[in-house]
């Protein structure tokens, strides 16, 4: 996803992107980031590793 944002920043002129896609992707960072730190809370990381849920990259 970190890649993605910034191969749409350098290409932002070329591709006519609209500004609401940038705020959509920095929602979806600011998301995974609140989940990632969720799951290693207790009890969640232990709902976290019972179910198999991993940390997203």
């Amino acid at each position: 996803m970190d890649e993605l944002f910034v191969s749409l920043k350098r290409k932002k002129e070329e591709l006519q992107i609209q500004p609401d896609t940038f705020e959509l992707i920095k929602a979806l960072k600011l998301n995974r980031l609140q989940y990632n730190q969720l799951i290693k809370k207790a009890p969640y990381n232990w709902v976290a590793k019972i179910s198999g849920f991993q940390a997203i990259k």
